[in-house]
């Protein structure tokens, strides 16, 4: 066709794609023409915060952690109370052991009921040091546990406002796009009444690729905070399933 570039084929365009997205050569992706589905976010910045807060593995590690904890530090204190046990037994004797014979009064089924009393009364400093000990390794984890819940919540303001920033980019992206594509058409139609020349259409036309690029760069970045946004309150895979 003239063309000093050689023309690539769809099908080798297509099996590009799948050995870049990791499949085999084998394999071809075929790019569809409609545009992805919006993904859907919280419905709001509070919304998406309770989320990911209640979603957090994290968070959960360090409540059963703190959980076992302080279970931990009231058993080392109860070692220094009194403690009662209620105890009871049960036995029933065989006739042909001939029991009858030996005691006056014979029962084949025997219970006993009762009450074990302890009473700590030499308790060494070993166990209000393990108390202790249990005691400030709650108090770190209540730290940690309240860091992470600042890190998730921060972490969800700073990707709201980034969603909130490549909107208003693609939307400047957008009338970037329309500018060029209008410069465009009028240096196409001087072109065609001479007052144009050729070199001032290839002009605008390379600016108007730049504004394409940028205006899909733009698209390419509202959907990447978005799905920020679904990773960090965990609900990334649902939407992952949702898509058509």
């Amino acid at each position: 066709d003239g063309s000093p570039f050689p023309t690539v084929s769809y099908a080798a365009a297509e099996t590009s794609l799948a050995v870049a997205l990791g499949l085999s050569a084998e394999d071809r992706i075929v790019p569809v023409d409609q545009e992805a589905p919006a993904l859907t976010l919280p419905e709001s910045e509070e919304a998406a915060i309770r989320t990911a807060l209640q979603s957090s593995l994290e968070l959960r590690q360090l409540d059963s952690q703190i959980a076992s904890k302080e279970i931990e530090v009231r058993g080392e204190k109860a070692a220094r109370l009194p403690r009662a046990d209620l105890v009871a037994q049960y036995g029933m004797l065989a006739k042909f052991n001939n029991y009858e014979e030996y005691f006056q009064k014979f029962q084949r089924s025997n219970g006993q009921v009762g009450v074990s009393l302890q009473l700590p009364l030499f308790v060494g400093p070993g166990v209000s040091a393990q108390a202790a000990r249990a005691a400030a390794d709650a108090s770190h984890l209540k730290i940690e546990r309240d860091n992470a819940r600042n890190r998730i919540q921060t972490d969800i303001q700073a990707s709201f406002r980034e969603v909130k920033k490549t909107a208003t980019a693609a939307e400047v992206a957008r009338l970037d796009l329309e500018v060029a594509r209008e410069q465009l058409s009028v240096n196409l139609a001087q072109m065609q009444e001479g007052r144009a020349t050729l070199r001032q259409v290839e002009e605008s036309r390379i600016v108007e690729n730049d504004k394409w690029i940028a205006f899909y760069d733009a698209q390419y970045g509202i959907d990447r905070a978005r799905w920020n946004v679904l990773r960090l309150t965990g609900q990334l895979t649902a939407a992952i399933q949702a898509l058509p």
